[in-house]
């Protein structure tokens, strides 16, 4: 027996144009050293045995029996295509999950990144506050605790006046 490469297979890239019962399941794509690798003389299509083992292979890949001579044939394509449109209704709605969660991830992002700015910002004057008061030789630790939370206060009061007018 001669050694021969798997073949490959790839949906049709206008499977979704083509009305349902004639979608082809998969096209192989051959190349100049296979045909010359297997011995096939033409570069015709390939045997009846090279599509049966092929089409064996794609059956087994997603589970079914191979279809004897007596099984109805058309039966097992409309089942490999209600498969096919299985899965490009999964892969749509995961698309869509993913691109929901991603637009969740952004504004949540941006959210956290304006609370931060705030909260940057009032380290910033609060220190600034700070470094002010401590221009004199040095500052008792409960003056300074009162100072921060005089001027926490004050923020507040700020944050109320600004958000009713």
């Amino acid at each position: 027996m001669h050694n021969q490469l798997a073949p490959r297979f790839v949906l049709a890239h206008n499977a979704r144009e083509i009305p349902s019962g004639q979608i082809p399941i998969a096209r192989r794509h051959h190349s100049f050293n296979e045909l010359i690798g297997s011995g096939t003389s033409s570069l015709g299509p390939p045997s009846p045995t090279e599509l049966e083992v092929a089409l064996l292979g794609v059956f087994e890949s997603i589970g079914l029996p191979f279809p004897t001579q007596s099984e109805n044939l058309i039966s097992r394509i409309s089942t490999l295509s209600k498969y096919i449109r299985t899965l490009v209704d999964t892969v749509d709605r995961e698309r869509a999950a993913r691109t929901k969660a991603e637009a969740t991830l952004a504004e949540e992002r941006e959210k956290a990144e304006a609370t931060l700015a705030e909260e940057r910002a009032n380290h910033a004057r609060l220190l600034q506050e700070i470094r002010k008061e401590c221009q004199e030789p040095f500052v008792v630790p409960a003056l300074l605790d009162a100072f921060i939370a005089l001027s926490e206060t004050v923020d507040s009061i700020s944050r109320v006046t600004d958000k009713t007018s």
